[in-house]
C-alpha cells in the first residue's frame, strides 16, 4: 500500500476510515514505520480504529500518534477462559517427539492443532507424524499463500486431523470444533500462549490443552499471572505402544480452478457431482470458493474417481481443471 500511495497509483482522497487490527503483532513484526507513512497519505477527517490484544508501551505510542480523542474499550482480557482444562508433563526437549507420539495414540483422532516454536521444528514433527501414516501437515511463515490457504481449507473440511504449526495459526484463524491444543514448546510471552492456547474453547465449547514443558519453560509459566489451575500428568500415564492407530481421513481435496469471478457457486459444484456420480448431498464435505479457485472435500475413497469425472464435465457451460490436494 506504502508503494502505491509513494507512485500516486492509488487515490485515498475518499477514504473515510482505517482499520488496525492485530496492532501489536504489526508493530512487533517491524511494520510501525510504515503505518506511520501510510497515515499521512490519508484524509485528516476519517474514523480510525485498532484492534490489539495486547497493550504494551508501543501500541500505546502508535494509538498517542494516529488516534485523536480515543475511546477505549477493553473487553475480558483472560484468554484462558474456564471451558479450557489445562494438563501438563514435565519432559526434557529430547523426549517430546516420543511423548507426542505416545499421547496422540491415545487420543480421539479429531482436529488438533501442535504448536512449535520455529519453522524447523514444525518441518520436524510434520515429517515424523506422516511417517506414523497421521493425516497431518504443517504450517509457517515460509510456505507460500497458496500452500497455506490448501493447508487450511483441507484442516477445516477433515482432509487432515492434524495440524503442526508455528504462531502463524494463533491469531486469526478461526477453526470449528477444535476441542485440543498441544504445546510441544512455548514462548516467553504470556501473550503469545494464551493466543495459542485460545484456538480452543470458544463460543462456549470446552478444550483441553496439553504443555510439554521443559525445566526453562516451567520457569516461564511460573511467571505468568492468568495461568494457575494446571493438571499435571506423569509420563507413566501413557501407554509406550500406540493404542490408538491413525485412521485413513474421512475426506479429501480437490482443488477447482475456477471460483467466485468465474461466478463459481457451491450448488454448482454439488449439482456437477450428483449428476454423474451415486453420491447424495449429504456426503460432500465443506466446500470454500476464493476467486479463481475452490476446494470441495469429497468421501476419500472417491477422491481419484471424481477428478476425473469433474475434468470431464461442463460447469457452467466451461471446462474446469480438477486436481487432487496433496
Amino acid at each position: 500500500m506504502l508503494d502505491h500511495l509513494q507512485r500516486n497509483t492509488f487515490d485515498p482522497t475518499y477514504i473515510s476510515g482505517i482499520v488496525l487490527d492485530e496492532a501489536d503483532k504489526l508493530l512487533a513484526l517491524g511494520f510501525e514505520e510504515q503505518l506511520k507513512q501510510i497515515i499521512t497519505y490519508l484524509p485528516a477527517n476519517r474514523q480510525n480504529l485498532l484492534f490489539s490484544a495486547t497493550f504494551p508501551p508501543a501500541v500505546e505510542q502508535l494509538v498517542k500518534a494516529v488516534l485523536n480523542y480515543a475511546v477505549f474499550i477493553r473487553t475480558n482480557a483472560a484468554a484462558n477462559p474456564d471451558k479450557i482444562e489445562f494438563k501438563a508433563f514435565r519432559i526434557s526437549a529430547e523426549a517430546k517427539p516420543s511423548l507426542l507420539l505416545r499421547l496422540l495414540s491415545t487420543l480421539k483422532q479429531e482436529r488438533i492443532v501442535i504448536f512449535c516454536n520455529t519453522r524447523e521444528r514444525v518441518d520436524e514433527i510434520a515429517d515424523l507424524l506422516k511417517r506414523q501414516e497421521f493425516p497431518v501437515a504443517g504450517l509457517h511463515g515460509a510456505m507460500d499463500q497458496p500452500t497455506r490457504d490448501q493447508v487450511m481449507a483441507k484442516f477445516r473440511n477433515g482432509s487432515i486431523s492434524y495440524l503442526v504449526a508455528t504462531d502463524l495459526a494463533a491469531r486469526g484463524l478461526h477453526i470449528e470444533e477444535l476441542n485440543v491444543v498441544i504445546h510441544l514448546e512455548i514462548l516467553r510471552e504470556e501473550a503469545s500462549f494464551l493466543h495459542r492456547s485460545g484456538r480452543t474453547g470458544r463460543a462456549g465449547k470446552s478444550g483441553v490443552v496439553y504443555l510439554f514443558l521443559s525445566e526453562t519453560e516451567e520457569k516461564y509459566l511460573q511467571k505468568w499471572q492468568q495461568i494457575k489451575d494446571i493438571h499435571w500428568l506423569h509420563q507413566k500415564s501413557l501407554s509406550e505402544t500406540r493404542t490408538t492407530m491413525a485412521t485413513t481421513p474421512e475426506f479429501i481435496t480437490i482443488h477447482l480452478k475456477a471460483g467466485k469471478k468465474e461466478k463459481m457457486s457451491a450448488g454448482d459444484i454439488v449439482g456437477a457431482i450428483l449428476a454423474k456420480t451415486q453420491l447424495q448431498a449429504n456426503q460432500i464435505g465443506k466446500i470454500e470458493i476464493f476467486d479463481h479457485f475452490s476446494y470441495v472435500a469429497v468421501p476419500f475413497e472417491e477422491g481419484k474417481a471424481l477428478v476425473d469425472i469433474l475434468n470431464q464435465v461442463k460447469i457452467k457451460g466451461n471446462k474446469i481443471r480438477a486436481s487432487l490436494v496433496k
